[in-house]
């Protein structure tokens, strides 16, 4: 295999590997100033290219991170790319990929935008129905629990929806407990346990509390609070100090 032509963007730009990642610090203060990669640029014919050991990382504002080493995965060897600028004080690297970071599944769909994490998880961005003026579905993915084949076998996921009809905020643990607030059904907020037989229900209605069994410890007071008297008690039942009760 030869090692090709060379045009003029192979004297601007080079694609090498990190190796590593630092924080910067300042000399003189101590300072964290941002993040640096260690680099080494693709050689010919595979072989060891130019060398950055310290090189400043520029890339999408207000985003930063820093990327594993490089690793091998059931035999195969991963590592983050980067794309970098060529000046007379070496390698700049200006944007980076990492095949590590991935969607579960097979997202991004069409028109979603996420930040990924290397353990899986994401926050996610995508379009209601594809139409961007419809709003932005809001997903916080955390998955957990992963099998050999490295697939997520529980996940935390929080979703804000702006669909019309559907406007809610739901919470969910993977293990099935849930809080759920939705515009769309009489404006409730839902709190519910794994199995789903006990919940707490606020709407325009009132509150709603199912259970097996429901314990109140403390003061109970049932009607007007400023009309409410001891419970007295009677020949079944002695009298109770903590509940009160109010006629109507």
């Amino acid at each position: 295999m030869g090692s090709g032509s060379q045009v003029p963007a192979d004297f601007v730009v080079q694609f090498g590997t990190v190796q590593s990642s630092s924080i910067r610090e300042e000399p003189d203060t101590g300072e964290k100033v941002g993040v640096c990669f260690a680099v080494e640029g693709a050689g010919e014919v595979g072989g060891r290219g130019e060398v950055e050991q310290e090189a400043d990382v520029f890339g999408a504002l207000g985003i930063i991170g820093r990327p594993l080493p490089p690793s091998t995965v059931r035999g195969r060897k991963l590592h983050a790319e980067v794309l970098c600028l060529r000046t007379a004080d070496g390698l700049v690297p200006i944007s980076a990929r990492d095949l590590r970071l991935r969607m579960q599944g097979n997202g991004p769909a069409e028109g979603t935008l996420a930040f990924l994490g290397y353990g899986g998880g994401f926050h996610s961005l995508s379009p209601v129905d594809g139409d961007p003026t419809k709003g932005t579905i809001h997903v916080v993915y955390c998955p957990y629990d992963f099998d050999s084949d490295g697939v997520a076998q529980k996940a935390h996921v929080i979703t804000l929806d702006p669909t019309s009809g559907n406007e809610s905020v739901t919470i969910v643990h993977a293990d099935g407990m849930a809080i759920t607030m939705s515009a769309a059904d009489k404006k409730a907020l839902v709190m519910k346990n794994a199995a789903g037989d006990a919940t707490l229900r606020l709407d325009d209605d009132g509150i709603t509390l199912t259970a097996k069994t429901i314990v109140l410890s403390g003061g109970v007071i049932l009607g007007e609070p400023a009309l409410a008297v001891p419970f007295a008690g009677g020949p079944a039942m002695p009298p109770c100090s903590k509940f009160f009760y109010s006629t109507p």
